[in-house]
């Protein structure tokens, strides 16, 4: 099945805001520096969970990729901005997210008392150098109809742009459907990817195996440029959506990266 892509993006710090990317470059866990960065509380020895700490969501990220290494650039409201190195080679220690322990290096930088600054309680940056720190599958996709199902069930009168809907699901891949969750019944099913206008040419020909579908947490309710609850969506999935094993209900896919 071949898919045109109409958008891609990702956050490399996990729980910033999510954004539109103009390159591209995979590993077998999904974009190479998707969510690869994290925020930790160095009391608790856990990953902070963007559902706890909204105010992540106005962090936003540049990330340059080159000969000499790649550098994050975070831009924190209010503090301006830091640049950052991966820390590739550096030693790591054990944290926890969502139950699963990962080996993270953690920076000893000036950007550590900003961002404590900025949610109001000790945290530390810090890099994950073996995979990103996403729980499921490599890549999450969701469909243009869906999209614009969701909208039309939140307001039927006056829906609001699906695209909005799309920057609150947070997927990295958003395709060009014309049934509403027809991804739903994709599982299984090798997908080929067509890059749309302004896309990364490094999508095109990239093939994914489409998985189970996304399971939904309070997240999307908050308005992602400000991190404030402004939404319902949550509630609005839970009314007719399925769910997962965890009672979550269901939008989008996850997808696994089988060749490039």
């Amino acid at each position: 099945m071949h898919l045109t892509v109409t958008h891609f993006g990702y956050s490399p710090l996990k729980g910033a805001r999510h954004q539109a990317r103009t390159t591209a470059e995979f590993s077998a866990s999904g974009p190479l520096y998707n969510r690869r960065w994290a925020l930790v509380s160095p009391a608790e020895r856990a990953v902070l969970r963007t559902v706890t700490n909204p105010s992540l969501m106005g962090i936003t990220t540049d990330l340059i990729i080159d000969g000499d290494g790649t550098e994050l650039t975070l831009h924190i409201p209010g503090a301006g901005g830091y640049t950052v190195p991966a820390l590739n080679e550096a030693a790591t220690s054990t944290f926890t997210s969502w139950g699963a322990e990962k080996q993270l290096a953690v920076y000893d930088d000036p950007v550590n008392g900003a961002l404590s600054a900025y949610l109001g309680k000790p945290v530390a940056l810090a890099f994950a150098p073996r995979q990103n720190l996403v729980y499921a599958g490599a890549f999450s996709l969701i469909g243009t109809a869906t999209l614009a199902e969701i909208a039309r069930q939140m307001n039927p009168e006056q829906p609001p742009n699906p695209d909005e809907i799309g920057t609150r699901l947070r997927c990295n891949l958003v395709v060009e459907t014309s049934t509403p969750y027809i991804e739903d019944r994709w599982q299984g099913t090798t997908l080929t990817l067509q890059a749309g206008c302004g896309m990364p040419a490094e999508l095109h020909g990239l093939q994914l195996v489409a998985g189970e579908g996304i399971g939904r947490c309070a997240v999307i309710d908050y308005q992602p440029e400000t991190g404030q609850r402004t939404a319902r969506f949550l509630k609005l999935l839970a009314s007719y959506r399925p769910r997962n094993q965890r009672g979550e209900p269901t939008a989008g896919i996850y997808a696994s990266l089988i060749s490039t």
